[in-house]
């Protein structure tokens, strides 16, 4: 029988990576779908907390947060960071933001004195940015290893046709008049809206 060489390892995470990544691919709510997306990279990175958001959108899932910490989760994070990582659509890694002339001077790094940072932009090859996943800290001093680097930036590659094929959904039932029907049938010219709660007034 073969030893588990740390080749051998890699490979397997790998492989794990992508048969999850595939199941995710079947999910059809998007938050559910961030959610189990986030969990996923935290696993494999080891990252003590974890941060995925779609840009333009109010769609963000965090991880590793107190149910204190969660309603101002975003000063719990670098949001410079995140913004570097969306602007530049490259990966940003540092041992210590704290430390980093890159960040030191922003208030969220030094109020929450985060250390080691992996952000990396959820987009296609050539495609647009959609957003970032972002974990923070971990068990052992320095950055994230590259290994860790390397399979969050794969996990982004591939989760950004899949997070934008759910948004173009979202965005479709967002244009879509859920009222029209019953607007023909009741008298409520008066009433702006079209959402789905607007819908189940009508009824």
């Amino acid at each position: 029988m073969s030893a588990d060489t740390p080749e051998l390892r890699r490979l397997r995470l790998e492989r794990d990576l992508f048969r999850r990544l595939l199941e995710l691919g079947d999910r059809d709510d998007l938050r559910p779908f961030l959610d189990d997306a986030l969990a996923l990279i935290v696993e494999i990175t080891g990252a003590r907390r974890g941060y995925l958001e779609l840009d333009g959108t109010s769609f963000f899932i965090a991880r590793g947060f107190t149910d204190a910490e969660l309603p101002a989760v975003r000063r719990e994070i670098s949001t410079g960071i995140v913004a570097e990582a969306l602007a530049t659509g490259r990966t940003i890694s540092t041992a210590s933001a704290v430390d980093d002339p890159r960040f030191a001077a922003q208030q969220s790094v030094q109020a929450a004195r985060i250390q080691a940072v992996l952000c990396a932009p959820i987009a296609a090859a050539g495609g647009p940015t959609l957003g970032v996943v972002y974990v923070q800290g971990r068990a052992g001093q320095g950055a994230f290893p590259e290994e860790d680097r390397e399979h969050a930036e794969l996990f982004a590659r591939h989760l950004a046709p899949l997070a934008d094929r759910l948004l173009a959904r979202e965005d479709d039932a967002a244009r879509r008049d859920h009222t029209a029907e019953l607007r023909a049938r009741l008298e409520v010219e008066g009433l702006a809206g079209t959402s789905r709660a607007l819908a189940e007034v009508f009824r």
